[in-house]
């Protein structure tokens, strides 16, 4: 199995690659809730208010109510047929969920209403095949600008309307750098 986890206020919510999604609360010992989704997940789980975040092997975002893990948003995003090691990226910032997936696409999701505010593709090629799939590293922000490093590239996105500020020719093996 392989788990994703977070901890908030005394309970780890976890995803696996089964398709379950629960919460455990380490502090009575006791499950308060488990779900089974069907379709493995592949992705960091962020917390948002009292929303949980996460995403499937299929690039759906999904925001469940994080004390019942009953789903409150599905937002369906490219489908890869041909699957990487990539895995789907989440990241928050005051006013966005930010959603990197396996297709090379970044959205932009209000954390107010759940809305898609912008997206942009950032894979240079419209020919998906196994030799040539987009793969990146663990997406970051600053509250203003998004930080992405994929197989090819560097870029610094604003966070408010998704334009470009700044793209090179290098990435990293790691998360990118501030």
């Amino acid at each position: 199995k392989k788990l994703n986890l977070i901890v908030d206020n005394g309970v780890i919510y976890v995803s696996d690659n089964i398709g379950y999604l629960y919460a455990y609360n380490y502090n009575s010992n006791k499950i308060l809730w488990a779900k089974n989704y069907k379709v493995p997940y592949r992705s960091n789980i962020k917390i948002s208010g009292e929303k949980l975040i996460a995403s499937n092997q299929n690039n759906n975002l999904f925001f469940y109510n994080k004390n019942t893990g009953e789903i409150l948003k599905l937002i369906p995003t490219e489908e890869n047929t041909v699957k990487n090691r990539f895995i789907n990226n989440i990241s928050l910032n005051a006013k966005y969920t930010f959603f990197l997936n396996t297709y090379g696409s970044l959205y932009a999701i209000s954390n107010d209403d759940m809305q898609v505010k912008w997206f942009i593709n950032l894979n240079q090629s419209l020919d998906i095949n196994p030799s040539n799939l987009f793969s990146g590293n663990q997406i970051i922000n600053d509250q203003k600008r998004v930080y992405v490093s994929s197989d090819e590239f560097t870029y610094v996105i604003d966070a408010d309307n998704g334009s470009i500020i700044f793209k090179k020719n290098f990435s990293s093996l790691v998360k990118p750098l501030l």
